[in-house]
């Protein structure tokens, strides 16, 4: 439903430095406030009362039941953005002959057709605390959490995202000068940074961020200003921050949602990082159990997480598996979805990080070995991504036999990861047989490789397997390197239409199944479920 929007004015009294609280006073003595179409109506109306009007704008948590409002400013508004409001959430605070007003935007209720009354909806408020989620203003890519809060205003639904002030990966400091926060805007989405130290690699340093990134966030003066929460979901990778969640759920008596994006302290164990009896692993698996039985719900990208939670003794939680996915699906004509690599060559492609999760040395060896089945075709590899194996990876690529059919190549921003995976004929990947994929994965590039409409070739024992589900390529064992060669060989040697028919069944399920907009459906009903959908108001 349209609805219109109106400013209402109201006097304020009180101190109006930065961070106090500004009382309201209403400007007409029969209790009620005067409405105007626009910022320049108000301002104009005062200034031809009361003279000249100063104006600044405002970033404030809300307002409370008696009109009173806290606010973090002021920033100066430049003339050249005109008078509306950017947002309904934003307040304009104008100065004239020494008064203050609050000029406040609000939405007209919407009519409801079937009931002839006014209804408005006071959305439900989700904080999200995750150390490493990726905004566009500080990391310049958007991911998982940003989707889910554009989607889940939709529903009734308002989320503040709770996150680093370090970018990831490369740990730099994002936050200038000695402030402790600082809030941005992605699109209607509020993301407040918290200060954590810079990084480099996986040094101490990095750790010591993780433990100040939570106790940063549990500081009352670091949330104190937000609107109040009605869920509180706290997110790994690492359990701090999911633990700092908790802490503040606990403190605003919400339901706390526990999210899993890894099984710690597990996969970390099978990289060799941790002793599986250490202290520290012992640690981290005792405040991961803890955090799963006190949750009201767990959620997580991995479909096999309900089975960790019985192991762990803590199957009694609710859990509710929400994969990754795609999000914005771009429509592909057909032109486009058939172009490949430069003609007469059949080009294999990888896109994503050069890490120890990924089998990135095997995979040459596979191609090394197709190579030398089938010489007479103009085969290439391209592996296009970054990561601490990147040094290594290249002297790999030096040394083999086939190197000069074989790139490295620099990362590319996400916005062209779809345009650039199908410049290949067939899009590859390759993990380990690690213990922990038994609980499901969930890599995004998956996702973006179906949304190519290419065909998949993937090495994987996990028991969730999109590619498979989608009939949209070929899936072979971790741990069997000529499974795999012969896999690309299959590829390579099928005809153009039947490798498009394989790529146009990948995107046809990625964007039913997997786009953003759907599995915020599958969330919300778990959100609406602890919460309960009673909080409209009607008007």
């Amino acid at each position: 439903m349209r609805r219109s929007t109106r400013y209402s004015l109201t006097r304020c009294g009180g101190v109006t430095t930065p961070g106090d609280s500004l009382p309201v006073v209403s400007t007409r003595s029969d209790g009620t406030a005067p409405s105007f179409s626009s910022g320049r109506e108000a301002t104009r109306r005062l200034s031809s009362r009361a003279g000249p009007c100063s104006l600044a704008i405002l970033r404030p948590s809300g307002i409370n039941e008696l009109g009173a409002r806290r606010f973090t400013g002021p920033v100066r508004w430049g003339s050249d953005r005109g008078w509306q409001l950017p947002r309904p959430r934003y307040s304009l605070v104008l100065l004239v002959s020494g008064r203050h007003y609050l000029l406040r935007a609000r939405a007209a209720p919407a009519r409801d057709p079937q009931v002839g009354t006014n209804v408005s909806k006071v959305p439900k408020q989700l904080w999200v605390v995750n150390h490493y989620a990726a905004v566009p203003s500080k990391d310049g890519r958007s991911g998982r959490h940003l989707a889910f809060a554009n989607h889940l205003r939709d529903h009734g639904w308002s989320t503040t995202l709770l996150v680093s002030s370090t970018t990831y990966p490369a740990g730099l400091q994002a936050l200038h000068g000695r402030r402790l926060k600082q809030d941005t805007f992605e699109g209607e989405v509020r993301v407040r940074w918290l200060r954590a130290n810079a990084y480099h690699g996986n040094t101490p340093l990095r750790f010591l961020g993780m433990l100040i990134f939570a106790l940063v966030a549990l500081l009352p003066r670091s949330t104190k200003d937000l609107p109040k929460p009605d869920a509180v979901i706290g997110s790994t990778v690492h359990p701090l921050a999911a633990w700092a969640g908790w802490r503040l759920a606990r403190r605003y008596n919400v339901p706390f949602v526990y999210e899993v994006r890894d099984i710690w302290p597990d996969v970390l164990i099978e990289l060799g990082r941790l002793r599986g009896k250490g202290p520290l692993a012992v640690a981290i698996r005792r405040l991961s159990k803890r955090l799963a039985i006190q949750a009201s719900l767990v959620i997580s990208p991995l479909a096999g997480v309900g089975k960790h939670l019985d192991a762990i003794g803590a199957g009694a939680t609710p859990f509710l598996w929400v994969s990754n996915g795609i999000d914005s699906p771009e429509r592909i004509e057909g032109e486009q979805r058939n172009r490949g690599g430069q003609l007469g060559t059949f080009t294999f492609m990888y896109i994503g990080s050069f890490n120890q999760s990924n089998r990135l040395a095997d995979m040459i060896s596979a191609f090394e070995t197709l190579v030398a089945r089938e010489p007479g075709r103009n085969w290439r590899l391209r592996l296009i991504g970054d990561g601490p194996l990147r040094g290594s990876l290249e002297a790999c690529v030096a040394s083999s036999a086939s190197s000069a059919l074989i790139s490295v190549e620099p990362p590319i921003p996400k916005d062209e990861v779809i345009r650039t995976a199908r410049e290949a004929e067939c899009l590859v990947a390759m993990l380990h047989d690690y213990e922990v994929y038994r609980y499901g994965i969930s890599l995004n590039k998956l996702y973006d490789y179906l949304l190519a409409a290419r065909p998949v070739v993937f090495a994987s024992n996990a028991p969730n397997d999109p590619i498979s589900e989608a009939k949209a390529g070929l899936v072979v064992p971790p741990d069997d390197l000529d499974a795999f060669t012969r896999a690309m060989a299959t590829i390579g040697n099928m005809t153009r239409k039947a490798r498009n028919r394989m790529g146009e069944n990948g995107r046809r399920h990625v964007v039913r199944s997997y786009s953003y907009e759907a599995l915020t459906r599958k969330l919300v009903e778990g959100l609406d479920a602890l919460v309960g959908d009673d909080r409209g108001r009607r008007e």
